[in-house]
């Protein structure tokens, strides 16, 4: 993975680094034969500012790794955080000469978490006019103050400059996406909460209705158990009154009437008239000796043979 980052990188920097042509014979001269000696070759050649077309080029490159990668391959709001802190590096080095904005080492938490962690972000700072040096086990990027490596910096940090409200206004529309859709599901949480309660009061609400149903139901049967009992105890009283009286009646009519006293108790066993009614010996027999009549003949003083 570094091997390939690093042939990465060589390849941006060839790519952004001129051809090596020859160095132009020296014009100026102070004797006969100074027009005649050419320019050493090891010299490099003197920085020109690009055309307006390659100015365009380089803008349609930076754009593209900055689309294509950094906000591709991170979303919105990693690329934003990434973008701001590149714009905020190249702020600080136009506005202060100071060197230690231009040495950036890639230990630096900010650096290495809002910027190289980001696809692209490396690729994006060598592009700025950064070189990777390693120093002490340590890398770093340095910008040197060249009118080159500055232009460089000027054009990619123009191209952030153009990106960034674009990826700041989508980053503020995610927020409030998420905010809404975090209102909605608590209003949804809310509502169903509220569903359920009222389903539990409709449920509890059934139940009481049903307990008292029953406690009514219960009492209403109770009630009419007590009563029934008490009508049958009542008619099993007054039934053993009328066995007592029948009883003491039977009784005292064969203490009265001994010769009719089996009459009598024949007609309370068999449950006749409470009032009982003396039973008189029928007249057809009219050679019965011992019926009622003649008792009452006997009794009257009435001469025998009359």
């Amino acid at each position: 993975m570094e091997y390939d980052r690093a042939r990465r990188l060589a390849a941006i920097q060839a790519r952004l680094a001129p051809p090596p042509d020859a160095a132009p014979v020296d014009s100026v001269s102070s004797g006969t034969n100074a027009s005649l000696i050419p320019a050493p070759r090891h010299l490099p050649k003197a920085w020109t500012r690009p055309s307006e077309r390659e100015e365009r080029e380089m803008k349609r490159e930076l754009a593209r790794v900055l689309q294509r990668t950094i906000v591709r391959d991170s979303g919105y709001r990693q690329a934003a955080t990434c973008v701001e802190t590149l714009v905020k590096i190249a702020s600080n080095i136009q506005s202060s000469p100071d060197p230690k904005f231009r040495s950036l080492k890639s230990d630096n938490a900010a650096l290495k978490h809002k910027v190289l962690a980001i696809p692209g972000g490396r690729e994006y700072l060598v592009m700025m006019g950064f070189r990777v040096y390693t120093a002490n086990f340590v890398q770093s990027f340095v910008l040197d103050q060249s009118d080159r490596r500055m232009y460089e910096l000027g054009i990619a940090t123009d191209v952030l400059r153009e990106a960034l409200p674009d990826l700041q206004s989508r980053v503020t529309g995610s927020n409030l996406s998420k905010t809404s859709h975090k209102a909605e599901e608590a209003a949804r949480i809310a509502a169903a909460k509220r569903q359920i309660e009222d389903d539990r009061n409709v449920v509890r609400e059934r139940v009481e209705r049903e307990r008292v149903v029953r406690d009514v139901r219960a009492e209403a049967e109770a009630k009419a158990e007590h009563e029934r009992k008490v009508q049958e105890e009542r008619e099993e009283a007054e039934e053993r009154a009328k066995a007592a009286r029948r009883e003491a009646r039977g009784a005292g009519a064969r203490a009265t009437h001994p010769h009719t006293a089996p009459n009598m108790t024949f007609a309370a066993a068999h449950g006749e008239d409470e009032e009982f009614q003396h039973e008189y010996p029928s007249s057809d027999g009219e050679d019965s000796d011992e019926g009622y009549w003649n008792q009452r003949r006997w009794g009257q003083g009435n001469k025998l043979g009359k």
